[in-house]
């Protein structure tokens, strides 16, 4: 398996950074936002970081389910039925975080794949990751990424298929990341080598991110009308700043995550970004929901979106503290408006009034 090889310094100037984005996004709380709850999961289990999708004109969830004192995860397709979220596993996709779309026809699931090795009996440490895909209907692995990488993600460009790749490094708690993209003609010229060769191209940087000590990645791609990708994403940083789950605990850490979903326009042939903007994070929800861990409390991680039909807003899925999944209604992020032909997007459209009551936010 190919790994991907350090960054020259010289391939990051300067970006937009967290607090830039922060200042200039919508300020107060999302009302229109909930929890979601979920059956058929044993009660050590946790769903979070969700990829939402229709399909026979049912919205559908692919979550992220794992203990709440492991990473060890596995990947439950969720349906509203008899008024409750109820799983069903996918015994094949054994990742983390995953994602749908729709490729040449093909549907492809992938997420993030780890290997484990056990120091002592039930005691498991990461030993390498790798962004994974497969064919949705026959469960067929297509491509493994390099090691080390997440947030991996294809789109398809009619004649072509777009390829966003996410490096990032971390060394003496020195945080270096891009975001790159690139395209070929078709899957099967996407190796871990190719995914390599884009990530080391300073030519093929999607500019304006990231700054020093940030990181961030693609979670979703939609296509809108004169040839502009939607991208859904995030940004991220290391907070030294207090923060609290509650008045009375509160704690201060360098470690503190600190994740924001983004979105923003990409142009696929001009390499053109639209200044990117925050859409939801943790400070726009008003929850007590708890995080898997404390340092994560700050952690909102961009799962998908579904357009409502006929309507200038969107339903945001997303995973909160790296244990529960919300969902929030939220303006229509982008400037130019969704390609209602393209085959990708029928995967996430829906009427509101049927989206709406299936989360219960009436």
């Amino acid at each position: 398996m190919k790994t991907f090889p350090l960054f020259k310094e010289e391939s990051y100037p300067e970006a937009w950074s967290y607090e830039l984005l922060e200042g200039k996004a919508p300020q107060g709380i999302a009302p229109r936002s909930c929890i979601l709850n979920f059956e058929g999961i044993s009660e050590d289990e946790t769903v979070y970081n969700p990829c939402p999708f229709v399909m026979n004109d049912e919205l559908c969830l692919l979550g992220r389910v794992e203990a709440y004192t492991s990473e060890i995860a596995h990947v439950h397709q969720f349906k509203k039925t008899d008024g409750a979220w109820r799983s069903q596993e996918l015994s094949f996709l054994h990742v983390q975080d995953p994602f749908l779309t729709c490729i040449q026809n093909k549907k492809i699931v992938g997420g993030v794949a780890l290997d484990f090795t056990e120091s002592f009996p039930g005691v498991y440490h990461i030993e390498n990751y790798r962004t994974s895909f497969y064919d949705f209907e026959t469960k067929e692995k297509i491509i493994d990424g390099p090691n080390g990488m997440k947030d991996i993600r294809l789109v398809d460009l009619s004649d072509k298929i777009g390829v966003f790749t996410r490096p990032r490094t971390e060394e003496q708690g020195v945080v270096r990341s891009s975001i790159q993209f690139s395209t070929v003609s078709s899957l099967s010229e996407i190796t871990a080598e190719l995914i390599c060769d884009i990530s080391i191209d300073p030519l093929k940087k999607v500019q304006g991110f990231f700054n020093h000590n940030e990181w961030g990645g693609v979670n979703a791609v939609y296509q809108l009308r004169d040839g502009w990708l939607g991208v859904l994403g995030h940004i991220a940083y290391y907070s030294e700043h207090s923060t609290a789950e509650s008045p009375d605990h509160a704690h201060t850490d360098e470690h503190m995550r600190k994740y924001a979903a983004i979105a923003f326009e990409f142009h696929p042939e001009t390499g053109a970004v639209t200044h990117p903007v925050i859409i939801l994070a943790r400070n726009n929800l008003d929850t007590t929901a708890k995080a898997k861990r404390e340092d994560l409390h700050n952690v909102i991680f961009p799962g998908g979106l579904i357009f409502l039909r006929d309507d200038e807003h969107v339903l945001f899925f997303y995973g909160l503290g790296d244990a529960h999944v919300g969902v929030s209604e939220v303006p229509y992020p982008f400037h130019h408006a969704l390609d209602q032909d393209a085959e990708n997007n029928h995967l996430f459209t829906m009427d509101r009034s049927t989206a709406l009551g299936t989360v219960g936010i009436d």
